[in-house]
């Protein structure tokens, strides 16, 4: 990974590149498509060295009703007044 980053900035040197690697235990999502609402939610969260939550489905599924919300009705969603008026709200 730092060579990586490395190499995508030609200004740093290795010795500004110090990365440490931290596994944590995180739950496994019942199925094959929520994981991006899993991930979200852990960045959301992250404390490093900390456990991570585990979810009810029903909290994953109020998760992404919020997320989507959120995302529709911000000020600098270009499509926000279309989407609205399509849903009807």
């Amino acid at each position: 990974m730092e060579m990586l980053l490395l190499s995508l900035d030609g200004t740093l040197r290795k010795d500004d590149v110090k990365l440490e690697i931290v596994y944590v235990e995180v739950p496994e999502q019942p199925n094959v498509y929520d994981c991006g609402m899993y991930v979200l939610k852990f960045m959301e969260l992250w404390e490093l060295k900390k456990e991570m939550p585990y979810f009810k489905y029903e909290q994953i599924l109020k998760f992404r009703q919020d997320y989507i919300r959120d995302w529709v009705r911000h000020p600098e969603n270009e499509v926000r007044e279309t989407a609205l008026k399509g849903a009807k709200v």
